[in-house]
C-alpha cells in the first residue's frame, strides 16, 4: 500500500515538474516513525490487557498527537515562545524531513537523527515491556 502511494507521489512530482532527487530518501525518512509506532504498539498491546479502557484512550491520544504534530501546519508557524516544547515531539522532525524531501529543501538531519534515536529507544523499551508483561497475560485474561 505504501509503495503504491510512493510511486504515485513520484509520478505526480514528475508530472508537475517539481521532482527532487531527495524524494528517493522518503522511505528512509519514515524509519523513526515506524520505530515509534512499533514501540507504542507493544506498550499499548501490553497495557490493553490490564487497562480495559484502552479502546477509549487510544483514539484520544492519537487525535492529540495529530494536532501537536506539524501535519496541518509547518514548524515555522509555531510561536518562538513554545518552540522548545514543540521541538520535543519526535514525530515533528520526521514530518518536516519528509516535507523537505518532497519540496527539495534542506533536510534537518540532526533533528531527524534525534527522532531516530527516540524511535529506537521506544521500540526497545516497548518490546522489553511487552516481554516482561507477557507472563501475566494469562492471569488477567
Amino acid at each position: 500500500h505504501g509503495t503504491f502511494n510512493f510511486l504515485i507521489l513520484i509520478a505526480a512530482l514528475l508530472w508537475a515538474g517539481h521532482f527532487s532527487a531527495q524524494i528517493i530518501l522518503y522511505p528512509l525518512l519514515l524509519l523513526p516513525l515506524l520505530l515509534l509506532a512499533l514501540g507504542a504498539s507493544w506498550f499499548l498491546a501490553a497495557w490493553g490487557v490490564f487497562i480495559k479502557d484502552m479502546a477509549q484512550i487510544v483514539p484520544l491520544l492519537v487525535q492529540m498527537l495529530f494536532f501537536l504534530s506539524p501535519i496541518l501546519y509547518t514548524a515555522s508557524m509555531v510561536p518562538e515562545a513554545v518552540r522548545p516544547l514543540y521541538d520535543l515531539n519526535p514525530i515533528g522532525a520526521v514530518i518536516e524531513a519528509c516535507r523537505a524531501a518532497v519540496s527539495g529543501t534542506t533536510i534537518g538531519w540532526i533533528s531527524w537523527s534525534v527522532s531516530l534515536g527516540v524511535g529506537v529507544i521506544a521500540a526497545v523499551l516497548g518490546y522489553a515491556f511487552f516481554q516482561h508483561s507477557r507472563d501475566e497475560f494469562a492471569d488477567v485474561l
